[in-house]
């Protein structure tokens, strides 16, 4: 499938989607689909698509804009006139203390130090800085503490919390995986260079492989569901790990420094700390998270 073809299936599918959502919110709502309104679509725009990027959000309300010119209503919206119900999940981005709670749960350190890893900026595109960190990226003092990580030129400093998931991370050659499964554990190559390392099978060349982009979104999203039973509705991924730093970061630079973080003021240390992201985006969840 090309990339257009690709495209234009999720497309299709986004407008299936929503089209879905809007009969369901007439029906529930007993609207005449003739007399619907404007005041009717803000409900349903902030109850059912708004999401919680602008990305997302505009193009949702680009397609329901086709929706309604397909079923000749007569009303054009405007995505910007929306971006104050674009919605925030607590449950996603975390300050320090947070995400060193969260990784504490954890049964093994290679899942404290992707996690953490993460929430200190190492990813790349598709995980790529993240998965291929080799032992020796990670620089010690004369006595063994890790005191930085070499990752794609720059260097990561390790605070006491990375010190101590280094340390152990190097040393664990069994993963204990959190089922209740007879084969619970199983054993890593400690031959492998790599820091996270994986299980010993032939697709891994015996665990000598580095992890892949879908073994680390799987273990995202099998680290997060540990915390369901608790009803915590944790969600991990490499994005909001890595914007959860950089707002710890902002949120700590404003209190030793008085910065108030303007979207300009984060365009302009963006450019002089060579970091990427959505500026707009990272301005509106820091002022969330740390603000309200």
């Amino acid at each position: 499938m090309t990339k257009l073809e690709t495209t234009l299936n999720e497309e299709e599918v986004r407008y299936r989607r929503i089209n879905n959502y809007l009969n369901n919110y007439i029906d529930k709502g007993k609207i005449d689909i003739k007399k619907l309104n404007i005041n009717d679509l803000d409900i349903f725009i902030e109850k059912y698509i708004a999401g919680e990027s602008r990305v997302t959000l505009y193009s949702n309300i680009k397609c329901l804009n086709m929706i309604l010119k397909d079923r000749d209503i007569c009303i054009k919206l405007n995505s910007s006139d929306y971006i104050e119900k674009l919605n925030f999940s607590e449950n996603k981005y975390f300050n320090k203390r947070e995400i060193q709670q969260l990784c504490n749960v954890f049964s093994n350190a290679q899942d404290k130090f992707i996690v953490y890893a993460l929430w200190n900026g190492i990813m790349g595109k598709d995980y790529t800085d993240l998965v291929n960190l080799k032992v020796t990226d990670i620089v010690k003092d004369e006595i063994g503490t890790p005191l930085y990580i070499n990752v794609s030129g720059r260097k990561v400093k390790c605070d006491e919390f990375m010190q101590e998931i280094v340390q152990d991370v190097l040393e664990d050659d069994i993963y204990y995986q959190y089922t209740e499964t007879v084969d619970r554990s199983y054993e890593l190559n400690m031959d492998s260079e790599y820091i996270i390392k994986v299980k010993r099978t032939k697709k891994t060349n015996d665990g000598l492989s580095h992890m892949n982009k879908s073994g680390v979104q799987s273990r995202l999203e099998m680290l997060s569901n540990i915390f369901d039973e608790d009803n915590l509705n944790i969600k991990f991924t490499g994005k909001s790990l890595v914007r959860s730093g950089i707002m710890y970061i902002m949120f700590e630079k404003h209190i030793s420094e008085n910065i108030t973080w303007t979207a300009n003021e984060i365009k302009k240390w963006f450019k002089s700390e060579g970091l990427k992201g959505d500026v707009s985006e990272i301005h509106r969840i820091y002022h969330k998270k740390y603000n309200e």
